[in-house]
């Protein structure tokens, strides 16, 4: 998946109506923030350029006498993975006909996709057979990715390197965690330190939704947290062992190796001395909410017998006050996961519809404990909003909720904020504007009509 990297050079606006276009606008790189995911229509290639394409995709050498036999190989594998993971983990309808399908010639997948470019291919069914050739394509990327096949292998050389650092007790071990006790050797600083330890990789399912929801993740290999560790803390001089845990992770885990985010649980003098380069290069306050945490993202090194593995992947390790409760309120998993579920539709599709936001929250949403009606109104409005009168919500830069209403005839859909970007506008002549305000009254009538 290509990045157009860059500002807007002030181009008019465009109708990018196919996949050249498009393409030839992608190498002049003045368009900020968009991929090849952003491409709606494959229209504009031929038959041999699609199939050319596919080789490319694939890194398949097209000259090989098994080529075409490769290469089908590879489609079924990644096709089947993309249709597994957007009726399970996007939550999407894929059409029957689709559904366990086995493509038997490369010539019946290169039907399939040229029947996306036809002008008479149109509705939902146009729309999903392109976000099934999107998907396949952050699916190929990562489903035999070294560093992604191999996190469980890499988890273990590192909490093995972990659990050897000289002064390092471990005491209560679990399956997925340990409490420790560390005191310095050479009774350099940090002198004493302790906590608990909680670590896991992230799952397939998880990199392939943030490869096609976080734009500025083109390959799983620039991803701060394929592994994640969380350091818990006793709230007990909270802030003096926070920053002595911080220290030891930096010195002796990552060696140096990472940058420091903080929101508002570190003190400004430590910050100050301690060495760590910021994330981001400034200090952000705590969250909206209260809840304070610190972080380390970087690489750990370590050995495998003698070899020294230096491409080791991106991990992040959270500090933590044990009795901070960061998943309490909207703040809990369930709604999260639902977000990032709508972000990776609206990214995939274009849009949102209803029925997507009434999928989302009932198969997802709804396990956080949290009405129908709570979850829609958190979702549609923002925290101490003055905006919401007589039932419409008046909508501007600076007022609106995760989703954003757009503009778009007499229907009604939606995108995510974090999807949502005004270079789109820019880009494509028909992309449809915000809303400029929104009946929510209405919009909840035709909520509870939607079948699902």
């Amino acid at each position: 998946m290509n990045s157009m990297m860059g500002k807007s050079s002030g181009l008019s606006k465009l109708d990018i109506k196919s996949y050249k276009a498009f393409s030839e606008i992608m190498e002049k790189g003045v368009w900020e923030g968009l991929t090849m995911l952003d491409l709606y229509s494959i229209k504009g290639l031929s038959r041999d350029e699609l199939e050319d394409l596919l080789y490319k995709e694939t890194g398949i050498q097209k000259t090989k006498k098994s080529a075409k036999k490769s290469l089908l190989g590879r489609i079924n594998l990644v096709y089947t993975e993309a249709i597994n993971q957007m009726k399970n983990s996007f939550l999407l309808k894929i059409p029957q006909e689709l559904e366990g399908k086995k493509w038997n010639s490369l010539k019946e997948f290169l039907d399939f996709m040229e029947g996306i470019a036809d002008e008479k291919n149109q509705g939902y069914s146009k729309i999903i057979n392109c976000a099934i050739l999107k998907t396949m394509s952050a699916v190929d990327d990562i489903i035999d990715n070294s560093l992604v096949i191999e996190l469980e292998k890499s988890l273990g050389h590192i909490i093995d390197k972990v659990r050897s650092i000289k002064g390092l007790k471990v005491i209560n071990q679990n399956d997925r965690s340990f409490n420790f006790v560390y005191n310095s050797p050479d009774k350099t600083q940090p002198i004493h330190v302790c906590g608990q330890f909680v670590y896991r990789t992230k799952q397939f399912s998880k990199i392939l939704q943030k490869l096609i929801y976080n734009r500025k993740y083109m390959s799983a290999d620039l991803m701060t947290d394929l592994i994640g560790f969380r350091v818990e803390i006793d709230e007990i001089n909270i802030e003096k062992m926070s920053e002595d845990n911080i220290l030891f992770f930096a010195q002796k885990v990552f060696e140096g190796d990472c940058k420091l985010d903080n929101k508002g649980l570190l003190g400004k003098e430590f910050l100050g001395q301690c060495g760590i380069e910021l994330r981001g290069g400034k200090v952000k306050d705590s969250t909206p909410d209260g809840f304070k945490n610190a972080s380390l993202t970087g690489h750990v090194l370590y050995k495998v017998g003698n070899n020294k593995i230096e491409n080791s992947p991106g991990i992040e390790a959270q500090f933590v006050n044990i009795s901070n409760k960061n998943e309490a309120g909207f703040n809990k998993h369930e709604i999260y996961d639902m977000k990032k579920v709508l972000s990776l539709v609206a990214r995939l599709m274009g849009t949102l519809t209803i029925g997507n936001i009434k999928v989302a929250i009932n198969e997802i949403g709804l396990l956080s404990g949290y009405s129908e009606e709570a979850i829609l109104h958190h979702l549609f409005f923002p925290k101490e909003s003055k905006c919401f009168s007589d039932g419409i919500l008046t909508i501007n830069e600076n007022h609106h909720g995760f989703l954003i209403p757009l503009k778009v005839g007499k229907d009604v859909c939606f995108i995510t904020e974090d999807i949502y970007t005004s270079s789109l506008q820019d880009f494509y002549q028909n992309y449809p504007q915000k809303a400029v305000c929104f009946n929510y009254m209405e919009f909840r009538d035709k909520y509870d009509t939607v079948k699902i």
